[in-house]
């Protein structure tokens, strides 16, 4: 019994390792935030939450590939806007054309309000996948979902359900794709250490258009 207790341990221990070498042995210095790819019905949800997730990886002390650099070259030359366009071009050919050692790939899986009566719930999803250039590695994978419900009051019924809606698209949304992507990247591990010197050399501007 010892011995097999020793056995499943050594491999468990054994699996583990496997997981996190490949992240060391592959540790991106240099990301491109490809377009994120958008499963909601908002057409605006990707512009809002890109910016966010530049943000995050700076904040994990990755070096990001300018991304009004990134979205302008894919667009003049590969014709990419959207995450959706992306699958017909492979991991490496993207990454080596963006000079990136890792690509980071997001979807939006939920970006979407629900009513129960004047009540509402605001829901924000997204999968978030970091990917080696050179050998197409899976270096980085996690899913987070954040959702919020309030309740309104009014004499009338229509004013309610106007209000509810209302609220929840001035802040819920943004409020809760910053501790969507917040939550995600807190489970990264820090990127290799970035000098202040590269702090300054980088573009001032690291929003997307």
């Amino acid at each position: 019994m010892k011995k097999l207790l020793f056995v499943i341990l050594a491999f468990l221990l054994l699996s583990v390792s496997c997981r996190s070498t490949d992240f060391r042995a592959h540790h991106p210095k240099r990301i491109a935030v490809l377009p994120l790819y958008n499963e909601t019905i908002d057409i605006e949800a990707p512009k809002l939450v890109y910016p966010m997730i530049v943000r995050a990886l700076e904040d994990k002390d990755y070096y990001i590939v300018p991304p009004v650099l990134s979205l302008e070259m894919l667009a003049e030359e590969k014709n990419v806007r959207e995450g959706g366009q992306m699958n017909a071009y492979s991991i490496k050919e993207l990454g080596e054309m963006l000079h990136a050692d890792a690509l980071l790939m997001v979807t939006l899986t939920d970006w979407s309000t629900k009513y129960v009566v004047v009540a509402s719930t605001v829901t924000v999803a997204a999968t978030f996948r970091l990917v080696d250039v050179q050998s197409g590695t899976l270096l980085w994978e996690t899913s987070v979902t954040r959702s919020k419900g309030s309740g309104a009051r009014s004499d009338s019924l229509l004013q309610s359900v106007v209000n509810a809606a209302s609220n929840a698209l001035l802040s819920q949304y943004l409020t809760l794709a910053e501790e969507m992507v917040e939550t995600a990247f807190s489970r990264l591990p820090l990127g290799i250490f970035v000098t202040g010197e590269d702090r300054r050399s980088r573009f001032v501007d690291q929003s997307a258009p």
